[in-house]
């Protein structure tokens, strides 16, 4: 059997909603789902220094040799006590995830912000991910330390407008190294 973990940031930040304010429903969804098919589940609450604590979502490297397969959720997210386990679903060397279309205004203009910092990397929006919901083989997980190193060269990014923090950063990442998406 292998072992897997699911990873999660739960930090507050000085919004007007608190992620613990949103957490206290969600996260005992993944510790019931957690215990019921022995799935290691790691709550990150501490930033360790990052000006935005979603940037603390990249240390999941730090997990990679522990386990098989590793999921990373946001702290919204709810998972149902009847859904199977992810992991069983999963292949090798793929990143799984959920396909982000809700807002192609919103897609397509983080993209154009950040295109100046992938030149040569294109991006596919039939295959630009939500990074709040990624399952991924642990070898995968040195994508994460590079958009985590990417990130700490550029503290510009910090600056630009809109369009989310690592999102689509990260799928430039994953694009730029042609990993598989599922």
């Amino acid at each position: 059997m292998s072992k897997n973990l699911i990873y999660i940031i739960n930090i507050n930040s000085d919004t007007k909603v608190k992620s613990s304010d949103i957490a206290q429903y969600s996260i005992p969804t993944w510790e019931y789902y957690c215990k019921k098919y022995d799935i290691d589940l790691v709550v990150i609450t501490e930033n360790r220094g990052f000006k935005y604590p979603i940037w603390n979502k990249e240390l999941v490297y730090e997990y990679a040799d522990k386990y098989d397969f590793i999921g990373v959720v946001d702290n919204d997210t709810m998972v149902s006590p009847f859904a199977p386990n992810i992991f069983d679903q999963l292949q090798p060397n793929k990143m799984h995830g959920v396909n982000d279309l809700a807002d192609l205004n919103w897609i397509l203009s983080s993209i154009s912000d950040r295109q100046y910092l992938f030149p040569d990397t294109k991006l596919d929006i039939t295959k630009y991910l939500n990074a709040g919901c990624l399952f991924f083989s642990s070898n995968l997980a040195d994508n994460f330390k590079e958009l985590l190193d990417f990130y700490i060269q550029h503290p510009e990014i910090d600056n630009i407008k809109g369009g989310g923090k690592e999102q689509t950063l990260f799928n430039f990442i994953l694009s730029k190294n042609n990993i598989d998406i599922q």
